[in-house]
Formats: C-alpha cells, structure tokens, sequence
C-alpha cells in the first residue's frame, strides 16, 4: 500500500539527515520508497557516513514500463537554490509534468545545512553557504543519486542531466566541470561558475537562462575560472560564465535571436558542444515560468518556459 508522507513520519528522520529538512513534504509524495509510476516518491541514499534524500518522480504507464528492461530512459536531476530544497525546485519549476510528456526520470536532491532546511545549500566551489566552508562532497552526493536511481530503474548512462537554479545553478556548473565524463548536458538558470578549477574532461553541452534585472546572482557576475582559450569576440557583452563556456566548448562564433519580446537566445557555433543563452530583459532572480500569476515579480507571466527549454535541449544530446 502506498503511503505518504507527513509530520509524524518525518520528524524522525531529520534529526538523523545529513540534509536535515524537518519541513513536511508534500501530501502527494509517496513516503515509503514505493516507486509508482505517475508519482513522486521520497528516496534516501548514504554517502560516506550521512544519510542525504532526495525525490523521484516516475512517469506513469504505459509509456514508461518499469519491468522492459530493454529500454532505457533519461534521467534530469534539478537542483534548488539557497535555503530551499527538492520539493521547492519540483514545485517551482513544474518538472514533473514535462518528464511525463517527455518520458523521463525526475530526481530532486536536498542540499545540506542549517536545521529546519533554513540554510540549505550546496558546495558549488569558492562559494557560498555552510556546505562550501564544511567541505560538503556535493559531488559525490550526486554521484550516488545517480548509482542509486540506475541500480533500481533502467537509466540509459548516455542521457544523465543536471539542471539547476541559483546556487543549484552554480552546482550543475560544477557538475559539468567535474563530472563531464558522467553526464550528458547541463542547465543552469540565474546561476554563475564559482568553481576556480574548472577543467572538465570533454566538451559539455550547456544551456543557460538570466535575468538582466536579477539583484541576487547579478546577470554580470564573474566567472571564477578563466578560459583557456578566448570566448568569440561578438560575445563580449554576455555574461563572464557564458563567455568561459562558450570559450571551453570550443565556438568560434555567436548568433543571435528574439525569441520573444523580452527574451535573446545567444547560440554558439562552431562549437565542439552546444551553447545557448537566454538573456530575459528585466527579469529577476527567477526560474521562467509561462503560467498565471507566476513571472519575474511584476506580475506578469513569463514570455519562455525554462523547464520545456531545457528539457528540449537535453533530449537532443547523447553522450
């Protein structure tokens, strides 16, 4: 029988969690473990000596056959900002509904911090947060997401994505510079590089989203490690963490679009892998969402949705 989760089932657990989140999650999160298809479920994995949770959202069948082995589906792991957790970045971004009708696997890690979830965070590099100055191995963390999810489910290793926002932005960042041989593509939304040693192994298709007005990781904020190579010179005005990627996945050039009135979209060309930015004028520190009463904190709607971007973008790329 599934069971969800509430305040009773939960206070236990967070006095043990390396995560420590004591909030209740969602009514319908699947508490148990249980993985139901057409459901989220909590799911708790051990890294080192600490016990780190995170969800996972299952599409529902017929598509997605939990027992056909032969085929394997991709798995998009999103991560949330500063002082937030899964269940936020699941709710923010609306990513379950795109991994049903793209068919793919959804995980949502809670960083670590402070109790009560009030400073969680992840260890991105130079900055910021408890997990940066504790030395918190997010990387492994994320690694063993990955092993946990494809031991139970059949992940297909070539289609591996992280997504992020804010400092989960700055996480996938550091993924793509740590784990490029593991992962297929990254995302990052409202985010900047501030790992100082970034070197990854092979070139990493990248898509990235920023608000020209975001007062929180400001659109030009600097890109900790310099490129080994000159970024295309028509891309001077973007921002430094853009330029390092355009400049590491090898492009020669840039070409420009409107997607809409206030949306550019910046792609690389000649690149050894893809690059694409979304500049989004006068937007805030926000992930993109075109619904009712959601926006950049003026109340309007978003002009592009982050989450069906991204989710295009990965589902093009194998590793």
């Amino acid at each position: 029988m599934t069971r969800f989760r509430n305040l009773f089932w939960l206070l236990p657990f967070c006095l043990t969690s390396a995560t420590i989140t004591c909030a209740p999650l969602s009514p319908d999160i699947v508490s148990d473990g249980s993985l139901v298809p057409g459901y989220t479920s909590a799911q708790h994995v051990r890294v080192g000596d600490w016990t780190r949770d995170y969800l996972l959202h299952v599409p529902r069948q017929p598509r997605f056959n939990l027992m056909g082995r032969r085929r394997r589906f991709p798995l998009l792991i999103v991560l949330h900002g500063s002082g937030a957790r899964g269940e936020t970045i699941r709710n923010q971004s609306g990513m379950d509904s795109v991994a049903e009708s793209r068919h793919f696997l959804a995980a949502y890690p809670d960083g670590s911090g402070e109790i009560f979830g009030l400073s969680t965070d992840w260890n991105a590099g130079q900055c910021c947060g408890g997990p940066h100055f504790d030395q918190v191995d997010d990387i492994a963390f994320l690694r063993a997401v990955i092993a946990d999810v494809s031991a139970r489910l059949p992940v297909d290793p070539r289609r591996i994505y992280i997504a992020g926002f804010s400092d989960g932005a700055r996480m996938a960042y550091r993924a793509a510079c740590d784990m490029a041989s593991e992962i297929t593509a990254i995302a990052a939304v409202s985010g900047s590089l501030v790992d100082n040693r970034c070197h990854p192994t092979r070139a990493v298709p990248v898509v990235a989203f920023h608000g020209s007005a975001d007062t929180e990781v400001p659109f030009n904020d600097s890109a900790f490690t310099a490129p080994s190579r000159p970024a295309p010179r028509d891309a001077a005005s973007l921002p430094a963490t853009v330029r390092f990627w355009l400049a590491t996945d090898g492009c020669q050039t840039t070409v420009v679009g409107r997607v809409s009135p206030h949306v550019t979209r910046t792609s690389g060309v000649g690149c050894s892998a893809d690059v694409a930015f979304y500049s989004i004028e006068g937007a805030g520190h926000s992930w993109p969402v075109i619904a009712p009463a959601k926006g950049n904190g003026d109340g309007e709607p978003d002009e592009i949705s982050a989450s069906s971007v991204i989710a295009d973008f990965f589902l093009r790329h194998r590793k």
